[in-house]
């Protein structure tokens, strides 16, 4: 589907759409995801064209999912990805979470590297997704700092979603992320958060965006810290919450 050439000196063989897996929302005939180039595709999965390139078969029009580099600049082109100093990498290294939610409607969540997690509401007759809101917390918050040399550190959130069947106000997305450090590289300390799906906080991020509202995170219990494991998506059930580390162990997380 999507093939660039090297442009600025960028490692076009490293934009793999395999970094995330496909998404098929439930009741639609789409198939939708994104990859380490950062933009979200939706195809209709009837109708998916075969031809390397061809933008044409799009459902909607391919946008910039887990960052934003600016306007005027097309999600479907090669000068995206020219490099400019203090740029960091925006991968995408976990599938995006689809929600069908009571209050929203359709809704979608993504959390690439050295970024935000971001939230969108979503039709599932067009296609398109728009943007909603995203959080406060930047994944390897210092190596993302674009004052810090480097592209930054991976592999941004890992996510999940529960939910009080089809209740309203009961959506909370639940995201684990490296708090400073490269977790590709090194064994970092890492973070559990959790987010309010639908209802909003009061205060606006520093660049006038709407912020996701954090209900929760692992840091409020004293002394509690583990060590991240990459690519590995919290879970949760039988209302426990389930991270796995790096320390030969899996943490489970529960109410008082």
């Amino acid at each position: 589907m999507l093939f660039r050439s090297d442009v600025g000196g960028y490692d076009y063989q490293d934009q793999d759409l395999g970094s995330s897996a496909p998404v098929v929302p439930p009741g639609s005939n789409l198939i939708l995801g994104a990859g380490k180039d950062g933009v979200l595709y939706v195809l209709d999965r009837n109708n998916m064209g075969k031809t390397l390139g061809d933008f044409t078969k799009l459902k909607a029009p391919a946008i910039f999912f887990t960052w934003f580099p600016g306007f005027g600049i097309p999600a479907d082109g090669d000068l995206d990805f020219q490099f400019k100093p203090g740029m960091k990498t925006h991968h995408l290294h976990g599938s995006p979470v689809y929600w069908n939610s009571p209050d929203r409607g359709p809704m979608l969540f993504d959390w690439g590297e050295n970024e935000f997690l971001r939230a969108w509401t979503f039709d599932l007759h067009t296609g398109v997704a728009t943007f909603l809101a995203k959080g406060g917390e930047l994944a390897s918050a210092a190596l993302a700092d674009p004052n810090n040399p480097g592209l930054g550190g991976m592999p941004g959130g890992m996510l999940t979603l529960s939910a009080n069947g089809n209740q309203k106000n009961t959506g909370i997305v639940w995201a684990t992320a490296p708090v400073d450090g490269d977790a590709n590289h090194d064994v970092v300390e890492g973070i559990v958060r959790a987010y309010d799906a639908t209802t909003l906080d009061t205060n606006a991020n520093t660049d006038g965006t709407q912020r996701l509202k954090v209900l929760w995170t692992s840091k409020m219990i004293p002394g509690n810290t583990f060590r991240y494991s990459k690519f590995c998506p919290p879970m949760v059930a039988d209302g426990k919450l389930f991270v796995s580390t790096y320390a030969g162990r899996v943490d489970v997380y529960g109410p008082k």
